[in-house]
């Protein structure tokens, strides 16, 4: 019982960071860099 409760911080805030980075990937995929755009 001892290890949930040191551990459960862990595991939400991982959780936390792979939802932020999935919902960064999510919303900057269809932008392209400026190298990488046409007409320069």
């Amino acid at each position: 019982m001892q290890f949930l409760a040191i551990s459960t911080p862990l595991f939400v805030g991982a959780g936390m960071k792979i939802t932020y980075d999935l919902m960064l990937y999510l919303s900057f995929r269809g932008i392209k860099p400026p190298e990488e755009r046409e007409g320069k």
